[in-house]
């Protein structure tokens, strides 16, 4: 607690967190709250967010926030490519399952903000990866589980069941009674995926990945 309270990693956790806010005012634009307000609280939450990420990021022999620059560039490269090998199957096979099993549930809601149509929408969906989800869902509680387990296995497994959780209660909310094996799936695959790779090659490259999962929406 005390490196997380340190003045300098609060100075990191602020900067990221600012970031994390500009790349998330599109997503949250859509919200029926007032934005000023909406992006201040969704600020005060990532501070809190980041700094977990800042202080804890290299716990239990994980990369951490900043890493070596050969290291980065495999990292960023071996992103884009399951990005890309994740690109057919989100397409062929994940997309109309989806899109069928909101449509039968008759929300409209999930419906669009699962698949934007505008260009607007769409680059809005994919910062709000990058400034959100990744960081919500797999740098912070990774850091957080290292810190307290020391162990990366330990960290990666209940990382992994908190995304299944709060995929849980998304499925409950949006009322979702059809494919519900292929919403816990994809979300036990993607966290898997993510947290690996968060723990081998660092921050950048894990967002670049989450990001580039949701390009499918462009297609």
């Amino acid at each position: 607690m005390r490196r997380y309270l340190d003045e300098r990693n609060l100075l990191r956790a602020l900067s990221m967190a600012a970031v994390a806010t500009v790349l998330s005012l599109g997503r949250l634009a859509r919200t029926d709250q007032p934005l000023p307000l909406y992006a201040a609280l969704f600020f005060t939450m990532m501070v809190f967010v980041c700094g977990a990420v800042t202080a804890w990021g290299g716990s239990a022999g994980m990369a951490g926030v900043a890493t070596s620059r050969p290291l980065l560039l495999r990292g960023l490269a071996v992103a884009a490519a399951l990005s890309a090998a994740a690109l057919p199957v989100r397409l062929l096979w994940t997309d109309p399952a989806t899109r069928t099993a909101l449509e039968a549930a008759g929300h409209s809601g999930a419906l669009r903000l699962a698949f934007p149509e505008s260009t607007a929408e769409q680059m809005a969906l994919v910062m709000w990866s990058v400034g959100f989800h990744g960081l919500f869902f797999t740098a912070a509680p990774m850091s957080l589980f290292a810190r307290l387990t020391g162990r990366q296995s330990a960290a990666i497994a209940l990382a992994v069941a908190f995304r299944i959780f709060v995929m849980h209660r998304q499925v409950a909310v949006a009322g979702v009674a059809d494919a519900l094996p292929l919403f816990f799936a994809s979300a036990a695959i993607g966290s898997l995926v993510a947290c690996l790779l968060f723990a081998r090659f660092g921050l950048a490259p894990m967002l670049v990945l989450t990001a580039g999962l949701d390009a499918h929406v462009f297609f």
